[in-house]
């Protein structure tokens, strides 16, 4: 093979080379980018949901509290109308079955709460961890990429160096 030959196909090799891993760089840091962008959106996303489910159960707490609170005021309000004070003890004796009903209702709903919290951390998590693999993925593509151009780089470098004419040869 003439040096000049030689040269040329090195050179394209090389060229090849480099441009395949520049583009491979580029694709996987866009890659990276793009994961750790879902992500920052997803934990937005799942921030929101949280807080929307605080305010939800809060509201379903009042709206229970409030039920309890007027059915009980009605009760009171009917008994102490009706003039017949000695049926107050009945009512007692009904009102604590309505208070623990009412606690084991707002216990209901502060569980439930606590059960959609944990879901979205361990959500937020998931979405971290696999912006995390994202970033070493990209960083492992880009040594691969290096990797294969310096590869590529060596052989051209021995295809010459097997086919150059040695000084004084001519």
């Amino acid at each position: 093979m003439c040096a000049s030959l030689a040269i040329m196909a090195a050179g394209l090799a090389v060229s090849s080379a480099a441009g395949s891993a520049f583009m491979t760089i580029r694709s996987s840091e866009a890659q990276k980018k793009q994961a750790q962008w879902e992500a920052q959106i997803r934990e937005k996303e799942l921030i929101n949901q949280r807080e929307t489910a605080r305010v939800q159960t809060l509201q379903k707490e009042v709206d229970r509290s409030d039920t309890f609170n007027r059915s009980r005021s009605a009760a009171m309000a009917a008994l102490g109308a009706s003039g017949l004070g000695e049926h107050i003890s009945f009512f007692n004796s009904i009102d604590p079955e309505a208070q623990k009903s009412y606690l084991r209702d707002v216990r209901a709903l502060r569980l439930n709460l606590a059960q959609q919290d944990s879901t979205i951390a361990d959500q937020v998590k998931v979405s971290e961890f696999g912006s995390k693999i994202a970033g070493f993925n990209s960083q492992m593509s880009k040594i691969g990429a290096i990797a294969d151009f310096v590869k590529t780089a060596a052989q051209a470098a021995g295809m010459y160096g097997e086919t150059a004419v040695p000084k004084g040869a001519h």
